[in-house]
Order: C-alpha cells, then sequence, then structure tokens
C-alpha cells in the first residue's frame, strides 16, 4: 500500500439513531446503519487531529530483575467470536478517547441550500439548532417606515417563509456591494399584511417590492435533542487515492464543542472542534471505504476584508422589546469570532467501547475580538454597562453568498481596551467582547418554549437562503 500522508479525507454522517448507531453489542456500526458519508475539504491538521493514546496502566513494583514492568491495557476484551475494528478475538480493542478533534478550512457557503446538507453544516448541527426558512425570499406588500425600522409583506408570503421573532433577514440597497443583517423583533399579523419589526433598524426604507432575503441561523441550544442534527460519525482514511489507503480512523459519538472564525489572507476561515464517545481503529476497512471525494462547498469563499461590513447597534440594556435603534457601521482592522460549547456524555455506559450512549450539550459560550481605531464606545462599555448587537458581515455579496455572525447580546469580556501602537505608525484597539445572558430584543409574547430559544438567544451564525 501507499505510505503517503499527502492522500487524505474527512468524511462525516449524521447518526442514524443517537449514541453512535450500535449493534446488539452496543459497539458502534455505521455501515450497518446505512448511514451516508459526506466528503469536507480540510487542512493537512487533519492528518494529527484523528490520532489517539490507547488506555493504558502501569504500575512500579517489586521486580527481580532490572527494568520496568509493561503496560496493562485499559479496554474492552474482544470475546465476540470475530474480529472487530481490526482485532481478533481475544485481544483487547484499540480505543481512544480524545477530547478534541479539530477541522479547519476556508469556510465556503452552501449557495443557498440548507447548511446541513455540508459536511461542516452537520458538524455545527450537531452542537447548534437551526432555523430554516422555507423560502427564500419575499417582495414587499407596502412601503414600510421611512427609518428602515420594519418591512410590511403579505401575510401569505409570511406563512410560506416561515419566519418568526428572531429570525435573521437581509437587504441589500439597489447597486449595494454589501449586504445588512438584522433580526425580527416583532410581528404584527392583520390576515392580510404582516408588519415585521426589524433589529437594527435597515439603513434604507423598505419600499413596496423591495426584496427581503430570509436565512438560515444556527443558535445555541441546551440537551442534544434540540440540536439540528445527532451525533456524528466522522472517517478519516489516508495513504492513496480511492481504496488503496492503508490507514482509516472512525470517531463516533461526536458532538459540536466550538468553532472559530478567523481571518487567513482576506478570507473567513472557519475550525471545527468536536468531542467524540470513541475513536477506533478502521485499518481493515480501508479498502472498502478509503480516501473519497472531499470537495469544497459550492459557495464562493467568504471574504473576511473586502465586499464586508461590521454593523453595530444602539445601547439597547434598558430598552424595552421590541427594541428599536439605527446601526452604524463601524470600521475595524479585524476580528475573530470564537464560540465553545459545553457537551458530556448523558447516560454513562461500561458494556461498551463508548463514554455513553447518549451525548448532551450543557451551555454555549461566545466571545468575539475586534481589532478597531481608538474607540470610546467600547473603551466606556464596561463602566456604563452597555449591552451591544454587532452583525459582523462577510462577503461576498450575491444570491446565497456571504454569511454573517451576529453577537445579539455583546458586554466587555475583560478589563483591558486600551489603545496601542500597531502596524503602519497607526493607534489602534483591540476590545474583547463575550455573549450575555438574558437576550431581550425581542417581544416573545405568545411564542412558544421552542419558539424562544431562537428569539432569545445571544449569539447566531446566519446564512440566506437561496
Amino acid at each position: 500500500m501507499s505510505k503517503s500522508s499527502n492522500i487524505f479525507s474527512v468524511s462525516v454522517a449524521e447518526a442514524s439513531a443517537e449514541g453512535g448507531d450500535v449493534d446488539s453489542h452496543l459497539m458502534p456500526d455505521p455501515d450497518g446503519a446505512g448511514v451516508t458519508f459526506v466528503g469536507m475539504a480540510t487542512t493537512e491538521g487533519s492528518v494529527d487531529s484523528f490520532a489517539f493514546e490507547e488506555g493504558s496502566h502501569t504500575q512500579e513494583g517489586s521486580r527481580s530483575t532490572p527494568g520496568q514492568q509493561a503496560l496493562a491495557p485499559v479496554s474492552v476484551r474482544n470475546t465476540s467470536g470475530a474480529t472487530r475494528y481490526g482485532v481478533a478475538d481475544g485481544d483487547f480493542l484499540r480505543v481512544g478517547y480524545p477530547d478534541s478533534i479539530e477541522l479547519t478550512h476556508r469556510l465556503r457557503g452552501a449557495q443557498g441550500a440548507a447548511p446541513t446538507t455540508q459536511a461542516w453544516g452537520k458538524i455545527l448541527g450537531s452542537g447548534l439548532g437551526l432555523f430554516s426558512p422555507s423560502v427564500a425570499t419575499a417582495l414587499c406588500s407596502e412601503d414600510g417606515s421611512a427609518d428602515g425600522s420594519d418591512f410590511k409583506i403579505s401575510s401569505a408570503d409570511k406563512t410560506a417563509a416561515g419566519i418568526q421573532v428572531g429570525s435573521p433577514v437581509r437587504v441589500k440597497a439597489t447597486g449595494a456591494f454589501t449586504d445588512e443583517y438584522a433580526v425580527i423583533t416583532k410581528i404584527n399579523d392583520d390576515g392580510t399584511d404582516a408588519t415585521c419589526k426589524v433589529y437594527p433598524s435597515f439603513s434604507f426604507q423598505q419600499t413596496q417590492n423591495a426584496s427581503i432575503n430570509f436565512c438560515f441561523a444556527y443558535y445555541p441550544v441546551i440537551g442534544r435533542t434540540n440540536a439540528a442534527q445527532k451525533d456524528l460519525h466522522v472517517r478519516f482514511a489516508m495513504g492513496a487515492p480511492g481504496t488503496s489507503a492503508g490507514v482509516q480512523t472512525l470517531a463516533t459519538g461526536c458532538r459540536l464543542t466550538g468553532f472559530t472564525i478567523s481571518e487567513d489572507g482576506g478570507i473567513a476561515q472557519i475550525a471545527t472542534t468536536m468531542r467524540p464517545m470513541a475513536v477506533v481503529s478502521e485499518d481493515e476497512l480501508a479498502g472498502k471505504a478509503g480516501v473519497v471525494a472531499s470537495p469544497e462547498s459550492p459557495g464562493f469563499p467568504m471574504t473576511h476584508r473586502a465586499g464586508c461590513r461590521l454593523d453595530m447597534g444602539i445601547n439597547h440594556k434598558s430598552s424595552s422589546a421590541p427594541v428599536a435603534g439605527a446601526r452604524s457601521y463601524l470600521p475595524n482592522f479585524n476580528h475573530t469570532v470564537t464560540v465553545t460549547i459545553e457537551t458530556g456524555e448523558g447516560t454513562p455506559e461500561t458494556r461498551s467501547i463508548l463514554r455513553g450512549l447518549t451525548h448532551e450539550i450543557h451551555n454555549a459560550t461566545c466571545q468575539v475580538s475586534i481589532i478597531t481605531e481608538k474607540n470610546t464606545t467600547f473603551q466606556q462599555m464596561l463602566v456604563k454597562d452597555e449591552r451591544r448587537a454587532l452583525f459582523l458581515g462577510y462577503g461576498p455579496s450575491g444570491s446565497g453568498e456571504g454569511c454573517c455572525f451576529a453577537i445579539l447580546n455583546s458586554s466587555r469580556d475583560d478589563g483591558s481596551s486600551s489603545t496601542t501602537a500597531g502596524d503602519q505608525s497607526r493607534i489602534q484597539q483591540t476590545t474583547n467582547l463575550r455573549a450575555v445572558e438574558g437576550q431581550a430584543l425581542c417581544d416573545v409574547t405568545g411564542l412558544t418554549d421552542a419558539e424562544k430559544q431562537l428569539a432569545q438567544a445571544p449569539f447566531m451564525l446566519i446564512f440566506p437562503k437561496a
């Protein structure tokens, strides 16, 4: 077999049944469950990310000759009567339990299709909820308010779109090169027209026949059943094209534990991390699955520094829902988004190689770091105890292209927001923000508990539908 690490692939599949698609012996069996793996393009860091350490125990006691005592395996012994995961009957199974598997790639969208059609979208959906509109656009039935604080569509179009309070939308002015994003904070539907209040207000009026673009939104949830996807199987293969590969690893029972969006040469790069319930070697199956096609998603790479805008809302801490207020464009040198999700096994399992048969989601936090010129607003956010929404847009503009990260209830994350000397002798300032609980931009009157999860989300990752 080939021994080249330059040929490798990563593929992802949602479990058919929660808990790793176990067989009658509680062992993961994704092939037996008939799940479909989707390939994804990742950087070479994936090669090291799937390395794992087997369980072992060492003890130094009395001895009759120089040397050390042998390690003892800590694992499940294969007594099935057949080879499992390349291990013969009677031997201990080779299993690892890494806390994190990281996959990095430049962020490209799905050209307006559901993000869960993409491998990265499945990964995000394993740890976040997902709002999905039913249609991509609607035309305004009447002129909205002159200050851009709302838009009006027919009641039929609102129902067809499946939008709700808290769902994101975007618009683009005629001839503009960038999009503006907002969330719906209240809907007044008289049976003929639905008036949708938005925050922050758009920078221009939404007149009759103006197009409103509805969007997908990943948002934080608690509990595995509220996530968009069940846990995941992630396969890594390496060595040679196709089924000539000689190395294959399976991480099973995976859920998202976080992601970072940062700038790399002007492009938005996303690094996702997952926590598996177990990782096993599948070298004996490498000739069956092998290195798979791993295309990038069909959309253009998201631009981080070109054709995009960062908008900031007012201090809304003392405002009543539905909050209204203008947006202001925030010039910036750079920004980075970091989301962390706390997960753990729900019910512990000792009969199998898995840590548990469920994988629960307990909390989600978010930090945003922004480099700007001297910014008094950011400096005074701590002493004034302010709350602001920021919409970090990524280009390019176009149908189904671009995306946005919205931190909807931000405050300062630390006490440092001082000016320093930056590149090219410029004065610059780095401000770190966190997403704070208790987001109250939206009027949640009459919403179900499930609907409130979106309407009260402290942050969301937004992709346009096309």
